[in-house]
């Protein structure tokens, strides 16, 4: 017997609108199966057997239904302004007047007032992320340093983690009174987890009453997805910017592989005109991340991480979920205080950190202080030698403190007498010092896993 190619006798001429199934079976059968490989093709299919219910419509000559061609109907198009300017049209542009390209939220590289206005300044679209506000009053020095450096029609949009609940519920509420007093507020992201239906229908609706004009969501799973889809059936007259962008991409919003999800998903994606997706990943190779050179320029990151960065040598798309047991090409991926894992460069004090991931973060919590008795000498002594992050300033060797284990606090016994650590960082495990040696301690910084 010889096999059917089946896609291959199905690959209808750019002409057909319509196909006519004719055998048994019904919807069980055949025909369905063959509607969903030509899902986005312009093909309506119709199911006229004795089993279906298409012959109503086999018949109806003045109700003819068409479905849409995915690649014509999506696909950028070319507009021409009143002043002669040619600029790419799509759903996303048309929304918010800007090139469809975004620079996704992310502490620390979109948090500095200078990053955020270079980008709307050149009339790009990009999420101030919420990281280093930690009261409304940070926020809104924010909000005013970056409206003088951009033109007063250009507005903001806030990157805000639903995961901290601290956070989120003082900047959420914030973001609403800073449009009602007429700043420049325009969008907000919910990103870390989607909400419940209830929830984000009650969000949707006050950023609509406050006339804040668009949500986005990150989701970072199939289900995650329909979630999002979910959520704009039931607001159908609210722009929803859906942000897919695969476990590449930093690996904290998503573990996926960035292409299958999607594909799965187009269909009922493409059922709702008021999601604009968007889509992007990680860039493993310098190829592809030539283009985008311009972004890393003007970030904040100190001139030594950029060199970090730069001499990794990059994961190729078959390899990067190897970076989840082992460093591979230069990329190790660790848990981050979120519970999220997140892709970094392999580093030594990365590498230690992996250490701590599979051993004493992985424990349940009653067996976390008597595994740091057990290997206290070993922990001071792997935290002198390998945990020294490149932005921290020294004149001298960092030095390590013993740490006690607390719920819900931290307390770490320098030579200087106790630190205190703040109370909304549950179970602190670990804790660095490093010490700016002067005169006596100028400066300290904290650094904590939970």
């Amino acid at each position: 017997m010889s096999p059917i190619h089946w896609t291959k006798v199905t690959n209808f001429p750019k002409t057909a609108t319509h196909a006519i199934h004719f055998g048994p079976g019904g919807l069980s059968r055949i025909g369905p199966l063959t509607a969903k490989n030509l899902d986005g093709r312009g093909v309506h299919f119709i199911i006229a057997s004795d089993h279906g219910k298409g012959d109503t419509e086999l018949y109806d000559t003045l109700q003819v239904k068409y479905e849409d061609w995915w690649s014509k109907k999506w696909s950028p198009s070319l507009v021409c302004t009143s002043n002669g300017t040619i600029h790419l049209d799509t759903p996303f542009s048309c929304l918010l007047s800007k090139p469809p390209i975004v620079v996704a939220g992310m502490t620390p590289s979109t948090v500095k007032a200078g990053f955020v206005s270079a980008v709307l300044d050149a009339s790009y679209h990009i999420e101030l992320a919420r990281g280093r506000h930690y009261n409304a009053a940070a926020l809104c020095a924010k909000i005013a340093k970056i409206q003088k450096q951009i033109p007063a029609s250009i507005g903001v949009t806030l990157n805000a983690l639903y995961i901290n609940p601290r956070q989120f519920n003082f900047q959420y509420p914030l973001w609403q009174e800073m449009q009602k007093e007429g700043l420049p507020i325009k969008g907000f992201c919910v990103a870390a987890s989607i909400p419940s239906m209830e929830k984000a229908t009650e969000i949707i609706d006050r950023l609509k009453n406050a006339g804040i004009k668009h949500i986005t969501f990150k989701p970072g799973s199939v289900n995650g997805i329909c979630q999002v889809i979910n959520i704009a059936a039931a607001n159908p007259d609210y722009p929803i910017i859906m942000q897919w962008t695969g476990g590449c991409a930093g690996g904290h919003h998503s573990f996926k592989d960035f292409h299958q999800p999607i594909l799965s998903t187009c269909c009922a994606i493409h059922c709702h005109s008021n999601i604009l997706l968007v889509g992007g990943s990680g860039f493993g190779s310098v190829e592809d991340l030539w283009p985008y050179l311009s972004v890393a320029k003007e970030a904040h990151t100190s001139p030594s991480v950029k060199d970090l960065i730069v001499a990794a040598s990059g994961v190729r798309d078959t390899d990067w979920e190897g970076t989840y047991t082992k460093p591979t090409r230069g990329i190790l991926t660790v848990c981050s205080k979120l519970g999220k894992p997140i892709h970094k460069v392999a580093t030594q004090d990365v590498k230690l950190w992996k250490e701590f991931d599979d051993s004493i973060f992985k424990l349940p919590k009653e067996k976390h202080v008597p595994w740091l008795k057990e290997h206290h000498n070993e922990i001071i002594a792997k935290l002198n030698k390998d945990f020294f992050k490149p932005w921290f300033e020294a004149a001298n060797i960092p030095v390590a403190v013993a740490v006690q284990a607390a719920a819900p606090f931290a307390i770490a016994a320098a030579p200087w007498g106790p630190v205190s650590l703040i109370e909304d960082v549950p179970n602190v495990l670990a804790v660095i010092i490093t010490q700016k040696f002067k005169k006596h301690v100028n400066e300290v910084s904290l650094h904590f896993c939970t």
